[in-house]
């Protein structure tokens, strides 16, 4: 009642002498902007756009010319010239419009505007729109459409107003912002001359409860003739930062408001959210070509109230889920760096309520300000901005833990150092100037920082909707250690770190440690942490001999548990800040399967699997073999989480063909772009895992067709809950990550075998035909890792004698034991044959040096390639005995064995020293161990008890056989293929993802 009180009060001391015309705010129609751009993207008409586009188009202009703005983007680069003069550089980047002021470049007569683009990939467009004020109130509008010409060449004189573009084609035109894919919604400004308006009232309420709409009336008198399409903006401001933001067309539009004649505006009922912050606001009316009309303050009352969502992870029809509230749900989320408003609504129709963002930029640490000094504003608004478009919208937002730049200039001594000699510059890394991930220091005020923060977030009223908190630090946010390539960290807080480490290893044994490092000076009040020649150095070859020197197998191992320290820590926060409300998320345990020092590694993964501060672990899935035919595996190991009660999230990165990054982007088509969307859906509802597909530039999404996709990926990831969803596999991948501690690293030089194990290898491991379950070696010493009938071991060069015993429990009931390159080879007595062949069965020769391709013997693998392996020099090289072996490879060019397969009295020992293997190999000895082969093609397949995915790497008849007989839906179709199959067909064109449901409810599709 006193809010309607207010208006009538207000609308009765604003009659105006004559009758207002009444015009109605509505919501402009989707897609558009009210007052926006007139320019279009343009290029010539051949397609796809060259790496170079040449644009000009003259244009007259008249007397009185006062003001001349012009704005635009350019995709990928570009320089704008007016009359031959360079006006404007820049290029293409997401939400960023460039401007320029160039009246002084402007005449009266014949202008040149022109502009030179170059082009790394398609679409090419250039965009400008330049806006002629004249002193008697004029105002021009100048354009990019089909009245431009076009080159891909430039020409003697082409930006002369002389110049005779007759040769030149016209331009096609693209559409504008923000409805014009790739390039989306681009910042507009009104740069014409602003119109006089009066405000004769403003009815607008003196309060509003969060959750309820506002309301309000305007009565203006334009001061002068108004024109042309126009918006009325309402903004709801605190402290300078918008709460909520609506802008709405006008109906009927002001063709002419006359000079003096009223005019009422009648805003309908614009919801808030109940998710905005009690306090006074301020309410802004803004008339675009006006600019501010009026202010008003208002007090924003709490809204009601409501319970806090409380989110788990707990096992499942045999996998670990997602449950919220109580019920599991499939983890398909989205993530953008600041949700838009177009995402938020697309996604939510397509049934995802689950959002990650970054809370500020990379590296920066939000609302931690300065010393005793915290704003979380920004951060409000990217919540609240998503809430207002989903009100059911789940947060996980990253925040970055790492120090800022003003807490490291306090505290240089914190810093992160680096065996190189680096100090403190920019790089592609995220640059130099960091903290050591060991300094207390650091993790002491940090902590703080971010138990403030979440104790800010549980206090807020949209607090309940933050379900969890992704903690980030390091390369990327990703727990890489700072600069990898600069070999870190050598600080003083990694010496004292690694002093302390070292005092609990050998027991404060000072004479111990020097025995294991071969330095009768070595300390633990000061410890030397390995040069750059120290961390690339060999003893025999790539090994570094034990009974020589532990000292950089001591530095790396303390150097990797740092990290997961680190990590603990703030994780533990999180969750004692929130008395264990939230979850946790990281970035960590990827497997090494990019060529770099292992200092940027995550080889403290079985230690972090451990933590009971973190629930769920994420990593984007493969680089190198994520293209078209390419298997889109995770790097990370999925059936070890799961082990430990953990959830894996695949980041699904993947550029869709409405990405600009030629860097990254594989697929060309919306056709293409929805197989991969499908892999990787495939990957995680095979795997008992899930995913976030990414958006990085805030359009790869925006296509119906991508959306339907999702909406349907959805549906079937939640009918999936209900399905049986434990793994199948019959073969178990075992990774050793602590080898690399006694190898030189990939970096050096000297090691050509960790790279290909854990790319080219895993790959092999895709196309087999069979599913396989991937563990690290801690894992198996622990009991843990249930029977297979094949266990592949990819680098277990080094492992304890524990983990050695657990291998030999597994020599038993007809299995399989597979080996790559120097199994058991480093012990703590030193590197040892003996060792290899006690592990094996098998006895060894070690050779200096050598390559390790290797010739197949034709007749045992008819698909297989001839030869494979690498060509590169290796040392050493290990030369297996054919005593009791069957020969299957030989080193290329000898008839030295290099594959080979001994069958004991229970168990049979495969060994290979080449680091790879082909598919086809590996589904001969699937088959002779006993293993289910799904399919005998070279195409990447994935299993579990409810789910088949086939992605192809060649086109063809594709013929599954399941593991049990089952009713069969194709989900990319929703047709049943039929009931009890037990084998079935599909004709199929290469990278192509078909997923079948083994199964599913009835009414699924």
């Amino acid at each position: 009642m006193q809010r309607f009180a207010l208006f009538s009060l207000l609308l009765s001391l604003s009659a105006f002498s004559a009758e207002p015309m009444t015009v109605r705010a509505v919501p402009p129609e989707p897609g558009t902007l009210v007052d926006g751009w007139r320019a279009q993207w343009i290029w010539g008409a051949v397609s796809p756009h060259g790496p170079a586009g040449h644009f000009r188009r003259v244009v007259e202009v008249g007397d009185g010319l006062e003001a001349a703005h012009a704005q635009m983007s350019g995709d990928d680069a570009y320089t704008f010239f007016v009359n031959g003069a360079e006006a404007r550089r820049g290029g293409f980047w997401w939400k960023t419009t460039d401007r320029a002021e160039v009246t002084a470049l402007l005449r009266p007569g014949k202008n040149v505007l022109a502009a030179e683009l170059g082009n790394a990939a398609d679409p090419g467009g250039w965009l400008m729109e330049l806006t002629l004020t004249y002193a008697d109130g004029r105002v021009e509008t100048v354009t990019t459409d089909e009245q431009w010409r076009f080159s891909p060449a430039p020409a003697e004189g082409w930006k002369d107003t002389g110049f005779d573009d007759a040769t030149w084609a016209a331009c096609t035109a693209m559409g504008s912002p923000p409805n014009t894919a790739p390039w989306g919604e681009l910042p507009y400004a009104y740069e014409g001359k602003k119109a006089a308006v009066r405000v004769a009232a403003c009815a607008t309420p003196d309060h509003v409860t969060a959750g309820e709409a506002l309301t309000g009336i305007l009565d203006i008198v334009p001061e002068a003739p108004l024109t042309g399409d126009c918006a009325l903006t309402v903004t709801l401001k605190r402290d300078g930062a918008d709460l909520l933001r609506r802008t709405w067309a006008l109906r009927p539009a002001p063709d002419t408001w006359a000079a003096g004649e009223p005019v009422r505006i009648e805003l309908p009922e614009i919801p808030t959210s109940p998710y905005l912050p009690e306090g006074d606001c301020t309410v802004e009316y803004a008339l675009s070509r006006t600019g501010l009309l009026a202010s008003k303050t208002l007090a924003l009352l709490p809204g009601e109230k409501r319970a806090p969502v409380r989110a788990d992870i707990a096992s499942w029809n045999g996998a670990p889920a997602l449950r919220v509230a109580g019920k599991p749900v499939f983890p398909l989320w989205f993530w953008e760096r600041e949700v838009s408003p177009e995402n938020a609504a697309a996604f939510r129709e397509a049934g995802v309520d689950v959002f990650t963002f970054c809370s500020t930029d990379y590296y920066l640490y939000p609302g931690w300000t300065g010393e005793n000094r915290y704003d979380y504003t920004e951060f409000d608004r990217i919540v609240l901005e998503l809430l207002d478009k989903n009100p059911d919208a789940l947060c996980i937002p990253r925040i970055f833990v790492g120090a800022p730049a003003w807490w490291l200039d306090l505290h240089p001594e914190e810093a992160c150092g680096f065996a190189n000699g680096k100090g403190w510059e920019e790089n592609g890394w995220g640059g130099t100037k960091h903290e050591s991930f060991a300094s207390e220091c650091w993790r002491r005020d940090a902590g703080e920082a971010l138990r403030r923060f979440i104790r800010h977030i549980e206090t807020s009223p949209y607090g309940g909707r933050v379900i969890g908190i992704h903690v980030c630090n390091g390369i990327y946010g990703e727990w890489h250690t700072w600069s990898a390539t600069d070999l870190p960290d050598t600080g003083e807080p990694m010496r004292r770190a690694f002093g302390d480490w070292l005092r609990v290893r050998y027991a404060g044994d000072t004479d111990a440690l020097r025995r294991a490092w071969g330095d009768p000076e070595a300390s633990f009040d000061r410890p030397a942490m390995p040069g750059v020649a120290e961390r690339h150095a060999g003893d025999v070859g790539m090994f570094r001999d034990p009974a020589r020197s532990r000292k950089a197998a001591d530095y790396y191992e303390c150097l990797h548990r740092v990290t997961v320290d680190a990590m603990d820590h703030f994780c533990g926060i999180v969750k004692e800040a929130s008395d264990g409300r939230m979850l946790t998320c990281v970035f960590y345990s990827y497997a090494p399967d990019l060529d770099w020092p292992q200092e940027g590694d995550h080889r403290a993964a079985a230690l972090a699997h451990r933590l009971k501060s973190v629930d769920i672990f994420s990593s984007p899935h493969a680089y190198l073999r994520r293209q078209l035919g390419g298997d889109g595996l995770f790097r990370n190991y999925p059936a070890s989480l799961a082990l430990h009660g953990k959830l894996f999230v695949d980041e699904a990165d993947d550029r869709t063909h409405l990405a600009n990054d030629p860097d990254f982007t594989h697929v060309a088509t919306l056709e293409e772009s929805l197989q991969v969307i499908r892999r990787e859906f495939g990957n995680a509802v095979t795997r008992g895992a899930g995913l976030w597909y990414m958006d990085q530039q805030g359009q790869w999404f925006q296509d119906p067709g991508i959306m339907a996709e999702i909406a349907k990926l959805k549906r079937w990831g939640d009918l999936s809950m209900d399905m049986p969803r434990e793994s199948v596999a019959e073969v178990a991948v075992i990774s050793s990550l602590s080898d690399e501690f006694y190898l030189a690293g990939r970096d050096s030089g000297k090691n050509h075998v960790t790279y290909p194990l854990y790319d080219r290898q895993i790959g092999e491991f895709c196309r087999a035909g069979a599913p396989f379950d991937w563990y690290l070696v801690e894992d198996l010493g622990e009991g843990l890792v249930p029977p297979h009938k094949v266990y592949i071991f990819l680098d277990a060069f080094h492992l304890t004698p524990g983990q050695r015993a657990a291998v030999d429990r597994l020599k038993g009931g007809g299995a399989t034991l597979v080996w790559f390159y120097a199994p058991g080879h480093i012990t703590a007595e030193g590197l040892s044959l003996d060792a290899m062949a006690a592990l094996t069965g098998i006895t060894f020769e070690r050779r200096e040096t050598g390559t390790l391709r290797v010739d197949l013997s034709p007749e045992l693998f008819p698909r297989a390639p001839s030869a494979y392996g690498p060509d590169k020099q290796q040392s050493p090289v290990f030369l297996p005995s054919m005593e009791g072996a069957e020969v299957w490879g030989r080193f290329a060019g000898s008839d030295t064995p290099a594959l080979v397969a001994k069958t004991r009295e229970s168990w049979r020992s495969v060994y290979s020293a080449s680091p790879e293997l082909p598919a086809a190999v590996l589904r001969g000895l699937y088959r002779q161990a006993g293993v289910h082969v799904y399919c005998d093609t070279d195409d990447n397949l994935s299993a579990n008890a409810g789910w088949v995915m086939l992605h192809t790497a060649a086109a063809g008849e594709k013929t599954l056989r399941l593991s049990r007989p089952a009713r069969v839906v194709d989900v990319v179709s929703g047709n049943t293929l039929g009931e009890n199959l037990s084998e079935f067909t599909v004709t199929l064109p290469m990278g192509a993802t078909a997923i079948f449901a083994l199964d599913p409810p009835r009414d699924a599709g």
